[in-house]
This record gives structure tokens, C-alpha cells and sequence, in this order.
């Protein structure tokens, strides 16, 4: 048996609940659930764990990779995809502004 270590998110995300009709959502946790288990580096795996896990809880990133990816992108022989959404979650951060309201 293989020693795994479990991704700090991984049963969040894979209990993620979404409309029936999301089917975007449904391949991209499908996706994930094989990609964390392949032999790749542990620093990729914490980064796309970290990004699906915000995909889950933070509507405006959904919405914003839902915008960016297309799904039929998500295939499990689509390496690439990984990178790509590590890239989309670095951007949106990049982009994303904070805009104090009031100073206290």
C-alpha cells in the first residue's frame, strides 16, 4: 500500500455541493480527485489544492474561472491544465483590489 498524504483540502472540495447542471464544476472536482494522486510534484499539488479549494468557497473566483477555462480544457491527459489554473488564481489575486471604505 502507498504511503499518500491527503490534500489539506481534499475533503472539502470533493464534498463541494453544485447545481446539477454545473457541469463545469462537476468535471473540474472529478479532474482533481485524479490529479492529486499522481506522481507530480508536492508543491504543484498544494497549489491546485489551494486554488479548487478557493473555486469551492469564493463565488467571484468561480465565476472568474468558469469565464477563463473552458471545460472541455479539463481532461485528466491535460497536464497543462494544471499550470493554467495555478496561473489563473496567481492573476486573480494580482487584479484583485482591496478599497478601503473608511480608515479606523
Amino acid at each position: 500500500m502507498i504511503d499518500t498524504i491527503m490534500p489539506k483540502y481534499f475533503k472539502e472540495i470533493i464534498n463541494y455541493e453544485y447545481h446539477n447542471a454545473d457541469i463545469f464544476s462537476y468535471k473540474l472536482i472529478e479532474w482533481y480527485k485524479e490529479v492529486v494522486f499522481l506522481n507530480i510534484d508536492s508543491n504543484l499539488i498544494e497549489k491546485i489544492d489551494n486554488s479548487i479549494y478557493l473555486f469551492t468557497i469564493n463565488k467571484d473566483f468561480n465565476k472568474y474561472l468558469k469565464k477563463v477555462i473552458n471545460k472541455k480544457q479539463i481532461d485528466i491527459n491535460n497536464l497543462n491544465l494544471i499550470n493554467l489554473i495555478i496561473d489563473y488564481t496567481t492573476n486573480y489575486f494580482d487584479n484583485f483590489k482591496i478599497e478601503a471604505t473608511r480608515w479606523l
